[in-house]
C-alpha cells in the first residue's frame, strides 16, 4: 500500500528551547484513517504545522504524495486540507455565507457549497448565524470548508477537543464516512485513545517529541492482548518495587500495587519469593490482561524513560 505521508528524521525546535519534535518517522498509508496519538504537549500540533508547510523542519524531510513538500508544496497543498485546532469563522454571518467567503478566497466552485453542507449534516442550518452554532457544529463547518477543494488528504488537529459526547460522536461518524464513502485519507491527532480506537485503522504514538510506536490498530490491540501484567499488593510497596526493578520492568501503580511483566508463571513465583526472602509480606498477587488504555500508558512511560 502506498504511503500518502512519509516523514524521515523530522526534527524541529523553537528558538532557545529544546526540540519539540525529534527524529520523527511517520508512514501514513493511502486510504487509511491514521491516528496521531500522544499526551498534550507531545509535539502533535508542531508536527502537523510541518506537514502543512507552516513550519520548516530543522532536520529531516516531509514527503506527501511521494514528493518532498519543500519542492512540491503547491501540489501538496492543492491535494490536501488541514484544520489546525479550532476552526475560525465569522460569527455574525451564516454558515453558508462563511463558505461563500472561502470559495471566493480559494477560487473554489460555489456550486459545491450545498453538497459539502449536506455531507457534514449542516444543510438545514445553513442560514443560521454561526454565533448560534454549537461547538460541534462549528467543527463540522470547519470540515465543510476543508472539503471545498475536494482534497485527497485531510489533516485534522484534535477535531473532537472540547466537544460533548454527542459532538464527539458526530465528528467521529463524519470522519469514518469521509474515509469509507469518499475514499479520503485522514490524518487525525488526538490525546484520547478511546476516540482513536473507535475510528482509526493505523496509529502512531508520539511522546515528548519522539515517535515510540507505529502500526495498525490490530497490531496495537495484539500487543495489548499479548502483554500480561502481574500485580502484587505488599506491606512495603516502594521497597518491593526497588527490589524487583533490577530483574523486571516494574511500575508502582496509583493504588500502590507493584506491577511487573514476568515471562511465565515460574517468573511470577520467583518475584514473590524474592520479596518474602526480604521479609516483605505479599497480601495478594494476580495477573491481568493489558487493555489498550493501560498499554498506551505503558508505552508512553517506556518512551519517557528511554
Amino acid at each position: 500500500m502506498q504511503n500518502i505521508i512519509e516523514t524521515h528524521d523530522l526534527t524541529f525546535h523553537f528558538r532557545g528551547k529544546k526540540n519539540a519534535v525529534t527524529g520523527l518517522n511517520l508512514n501514513v498509508p493511502q486510504g487509511s484513517i491514521y491516528g496521531f496519538l500522544g499526551p498534550n504537549g507531545a509535539g502533535k500540533t508542531t508536527t502537523i504545522r510541518m506537514l502543512a508547510g507552516l513550519l520548516f523542519p530543522k532536520r529531516g524531510i516531509v514527503k506527501m504524495f511521494g514528493n518532498n513538500i519543500s519542492t512540491h508544496k503547491r501540489y501538496a497543498r492543492s491535494h490536501s486540507s488541514t484544520m489546525i485546532e479550532e476552526p475560525t469563522a465569522y460569527k455574525h454571518l451564516t454558515g453558508r455565507e462563511n463558505l461563500e467567503i472561502l470559495c471566493k478566497a480559494g477560487m473554489f466552485d460555489k456550486t459545491q457549497i450545498d453538497q459539502v453542507l449536506r455531507t457534514v449534516n449542516l444543510f438545514e442550518d445553513r442560514h443560521r448565524k454561526v454565533s448560534g452554532y454549537s461547538m460541534g457544529m462549528k467543527q463540522r463547518l470547519g470540515i465543510a470548508g476543508a472539503l471545498l477543494p475536494n482534497p485527497e488528504l485531510f489533516i485534522l488537529d484534535e477535531p473532537t477537543n472540547g466537544l460533548d459526547p454527542q459532538g464527539m460522536f458526530e465528528i467521529r461518524e463524519l470522519i469514518v464516512d469521509l474515509n469509507k464513502k469518499e475514499g479520503k485519507t485522514i490524518f487525525i491527532s488526538s490525546h484520547l485513545l478511546g476516540e482513536i480506537e473507535k475510528m482509526c485503522t493505523h496509529v502512531g504514538i508520539i511522546h515528548q517529541g519522539k515517535g515510540i510506536f507505529e502500526g495498525s490498530m490490530d497490531e496495537l490491540a495484539l500487543m495489548a492482548h499479548a502483554t500480561k501484567l502481574f500485580r502484587l499488593e505488599t506491606s512495603e510497596p516502594q521497597k518491593a518495587e526497588s527490589i524487583l526493578k533490577d530483574r523486571y520492568n516494574t511500575k508502582l501503580t496509583h493504588d500502590k500495587l507493584v506491577e511487573i511483566q514476568p515471562a511465565d508463571s515460574t517468573d511470577q513465583y520467583n518475584a514473590i519469593k524474592m520479596l518474602i526472602n526480604q521479609n516483605i509480606e505479599v497480601y495478594q498477587a494476580f495477573t491481568i490482561k493489558n487493555n489498550l488504555e493501560e498499554l498506551f500508558i505503558q508505552v508512553t512511560d517506556e518512551g519517557q524513560n528511554k
